[in-house]
């Protein structure tokens, strides 16, 4: 996959992802950067959708999904916070299993879910081309939609 980010006039990404998503095929790299960057967007919906966000709990990102998409109105049964909250459940094997046997069985489980989602419902993409895509290539379109789906979500609360 060759994607080229954004620079600004000093030669350094513009976004977000392309600041801090590593240019590797390391699956856990990815997984730990990508849950971080999706963190990251999620906290700024609790802090848009929340009147008091800052007493949501550090370091809990299941409660801190849970608790965004039952506060934000818009597409709370969209399969994308399943898809979400997949990537947390990898992101947990990683980081507390050195070794896993469920692994693979979640990155299958969790290319299935992106099979399904279309972040931004105005712009449906196709995902026919996907599946002949590296794991690492794939993963990092999970963590972009992940992405593009939160951000929706904060500009279509921001309106409202």
């Amino acid at each position: 996959m060759t994607y080229e980010p954004i620079l600004n006039k000093k030669g350094q990404p513009v976004f977000l992802y392309d600041r801090h998503m590593p240019k590797t095929d390391d699956i856990e790299l990815i997984v730990l950067k990508g849950h971080l960057l999706v963190e990251v967007v999620l906290n700024d919906l609790a802090s848009a959708a929340l009147p008091h966000p800052q007493y949501l709990p550090k370091f809990m990102f299941h409660k801190s999904a849970c608790v965004v998409r039952a506060a934000v109105p818009q597409r709370s049964d969209d399969p994308c916070w399943e898809l979400i909250l997949k990537l947390n459940a990898l992101r947990n094997d990683l980081a507390h299993n050195l070794e896993s046997d469920k692994r693979q069985a979640t990155l299958t489980e969790l290319f299935r879910i992106h099979d399904q989602v279309q972040p931004v419902p105005e712009m449906e993409v196709n995902k026919s081309g996907e599946k002949s895509l590296s794991d690492s290539d794939r993963l990092r379109l999970v963590i972009e939609d992940s992405m593009k789906f939160l951000l929706s979500l904060f500009f279509d609360y921001s309106k409202t």
